[in-house]
């Protein structure tokens, strides 16, 4: 639209100069060279003084002439069988009579204009002729040939369009040069967050990411940023609470294990490796029930019904030794009053098992004797002189 704008204003301008200069150039020639004599009557001689003025103004532009008297009368043309002829309805002859200069153009398919038929276009202008302003004294009609102002016209034209063709090109090209430089700029910001994001999935909090602007994207950087500064603080503190909760575990005597609803070991002490034989990693996803002797702990249904106050049983270590244990267990509760995870303790009760076994033989023993000394008594004394251990 702008190309068209442009196109038809020059279009205008060079119509309106070329009828500018023309009027202007034909007007001083017949200031120059005629007088209102002149425009009394016809002077159809080329050597008289419309003669003269024709061979003036005559250029490659204007190919036709005629010098009008006030009265409507062709006074001089290169047409001489006009000359002396009368024409009173010529509007526009009326029209520069009357001071105005009246411009038309005109195509040269008219019958009127068969003469000029070598011609594309031809611009016609009555030029009012004033010696002595500002009486009129007559009239110059001249046909112009548009022929060289056009071609001028189609050259800018041209112009015009291969400058748009250019500068479209040329927006096109910046258009793609800014879209390629803004979308490869955006993916490379998005691509450094996505691989931050990575990185921090993969548990390393330290990282951050540069907002290099205040954007959107420089937005989610910095909302990012904050996302993970939160995740490493809350992360650090599970670990140092973490860290405290293994230091209590790993000071136990006793050996303490995690286990889950289905029965597996989710974590467990030293302890219970000095028990069992068996690293605390290599208890993780095993069944709870195979540190015990073969049906003692039935896995998840023994679980489930709970022994806070514990019961003995035999865990068999790694190198098949048997050991006594008091094993009991207790639910872990989740925040809305689930059963989640069971927490298992099992102490070594290797020690009193033994203590008991002394104890029991040391009874027996005194029990033993107790009888032997009674059956001594009643065989050796008098049995007045009976008398009773427990007098």
């Amino acid at each position: 639209i702008l190309s068209y704008l442009v196109a038809l204003n020059f279009e205008r301008s060079m119509m309106e100069r070329a009828e500018v200069i023309t009027s202007e150039f034909v007007y001083r020639q017949a200031r120059l060279h005629l007088t209102e004599s002149d425009f009394l009557r016809p002077d159809p001689s080329p050597t008289g003084p419309m003669g003269l003025y024709q061979e003036q103004i005559r250029t490659r532009e204007i190919i036709r002439i005629k010098v009008w008297s006030p009265g409507g009368q062709v006074l001089y043309s290169d047409a001489r069988q006009i000359v002396g002829k009368v024409y009173p309805d010529n509007l526009n002859l009326q029209r520069a009579l009357r001071g105005e200069r009246v411009v038309s153009i005109k195509s040269t398919e008219n019958e009127e204009n068969e003469a000029e038929s070598d011609y594309a276009q031809l611009m016609e202008i009555y030029v009012p002729i004033s010696i002595h302003p500002p009486r009129v004294v007559g009239a110059v009609e001249v046909y112009m040939n548009l022929d060289l102002v056009n071609a001028e016209i189609r050259r800018v034209n041209h112009l015009i369009i291969l400058f748009n063709a250019v500068a479209i090109m040329g927006m096109a090209l910046l258009g793609w040069l800014g879209w390629a430089y803004l979308s490869r700029t955006i993916v490379r910001r998005v691509k450094r967050l996505k691989d931050a994001s990575q990185r921090v999935a993969a548990g390393d909090f330290s990282q951050r990411v540069a907002p290099h602007s205040r954007d959107e994207i420089g937005e989610l950087a910095d909302a990012f940023n904050h996302m993970v500064s939160d995740l490493d603080e809350s992360h650090r503190k599970i670990v140092e609470d973490k860290q405290y909760l293994d230091s209590i575990l790993g000071s136990m005597n006793d050996a303490v294990a995690v286990v889950g609803p289905d029965g597996t070991t989710r974590t467990a002490n030293s302890a219970l490796e000095r028990l069992t034989g068996v690293r605390p990693q290599a208890l993780v996803g095993r069944d709870i029930a195979t540190l015990f002797a073969d049906g003692e702990v039935p896995a998840q249904d023994g679980l489930s019904l709970m022994n806070p106050h514990g019961q003995e049983r035999t865990c068999v270590s790694q190198d098949g030794r048997e050991v006594p244990v008091l094993f009991s267990s207790s639910p872990l509760r989740t925040t809305n009053g689930r059963q989640g995870e069971i927490v298992c303790v099992a102490q070594d009760i290797t020690e009193r098992k033994a203590m008991e076994r002394q104890l029991i033989a040391h009874n027996r023993q005194m029990d033993e004797d107790v009888r032997s000394a009674a059956e001594f008594q009643r065989a050796v004394l008098p049995k007045h002189h009976e008398f009773s251990f427990a007098d």
